[in-house]
């Protein structure tokens, strides 16, 4: 049952076509075979889906914007803070009003993209208040490493649809062509610093947008520091196919953490004991030699953290421990 549970959860999270009344008859069969105590705290979570489409519907009314309001309890994921726009609310706009240095400008700091953020911010404020006078005793706080965003983005050579995660969603709004007309390009501390994010999830959405070929990187001249700039045309996919994001699949539960440590000592020891080793042929040791479970896209994800925090290198296509004299 925890597995159903699991897969429930994970699937209204990364699903806009989610079918509710489909999943209370699969719950309801369930609970034909298996009893109903077993099932208690998937009713619960259908609960929460249905209440939370209650709250959109008729609270919000924005069907460009909604949310899945989850309860602690039930929905066991990790809380992590990819960006904090808190800075930005009335209370804390004086206290944290700093210069910039880290970009190209013609207009000091003030750029359309400025005002695009306060209007995402406000969105997610005005819910938690409506929900707040709603429930009177309850206040809301959003997950910012779940969710997804649809967008589409314009080339030369045609329209083509994204599903992203929620940070992805906002960087990519930094190369929007009003921010172009006064800026010229855009580094990882700038946009950290916008976005109150950590650097090692900033650089994570830049190289998902520089793998699809949506930006460019470039070195600056005599610097080692590296810029980002838009590509006028897409070479990758097809203008009717929906390029979806990998990362939000990517869910943390509580005990993934220790999980995560055993499978990276793993790692290097599959590498230290048996030379260089390919994503496959890694993966196959983790799963077949070692037993343990993991998926490809979690594997993934832990190789590029491993190689970002110098754990491993990537030479060409196999990875290998990096030795230090």
């Amino acid at each position: 049952m925890e597995q159903y549970k699991r897969m429930l959860i994970e699937r209204k999270i990364t699903d806009n076509n989610f079918e509710l009344e489909q999943e209370i008859k699969n719950l309801e069969l369930l609970k034909l075979k298996f009893g109903e105590n077993l099932l208690t705290n998937c009713e619960i979570i259908i609960q929460h889906i249905k209440e939370s489409k209650k709250i959109n519907n008729k609270l919000f009314k924005d069907p460009n914007f909604t949310c899945v309001i989850i309860n602690s309890n039930y929905w066991p994921f990790i809380k992590s803070n990819h960006f904090d726009l808190s800075y930005l609310d009335e209370d804390n706009k004086n206290d944290n009003d700093k210069k910039n240095n880290n970009i190209i400008s013609t207009n000091e700091n003030k750029i359309p993209y400025d005002k695009f953020l306060d209007n995402f911010n406000n969105k997610l404020k005005n819910y938690q208040k409506l929900y707040s006078d709603t429930k009177f005793s309850r206040k809301l706080e959003f997950y910012t490493n779940l969710g997804y965003c649809h967008i589409t983005l314009s080339f030369k050579n045609g329209n083509f649809d994204f599903v992203v995660t929620l940070l992805s969603y906002l960087i990519i709004q930094f190369f929007d062509e009003e921010n172009k007309k006064n800026f010229k390009l855009f580094n990882i501390d700038y946009i950290s610093d916008k976005l109150h994010s950590e650097s090692l999830h900033v650089k994570q959405s830049l190289d998902f947008w520089l793998s699809k070929g949506v930006l460019r990187k470039i070195k600056k001249e005599g610097t080692n520091d590296y810029y980002y700039e838009p590509n006028d045309v897409l070479n990758v996919g097809d203008e009717h196919e929906i390029i979806v994001e990998e990362k939000i699949y990517n869910f943390e539960y509580p005990k993934d953490i220790s999980n995560s440590l055993l499978i990276e000592n793993s790692i290097m020891s599959i590498i230290r004991n048996g030379g260089p080793k390919n994503f496959e042929q890694l993966y196959r040791n983790l799963i077949y030699s070692y037993k343990l479970d993991i998926s490809e896209i979690k594997l993934k994800d832990l190789l590029w953290k491993m190689t970002l925090e110098q754990k491993i290198c990537k030479d060409s296509e196999n990875y290998k421990l990096i030795v230090v004299n």
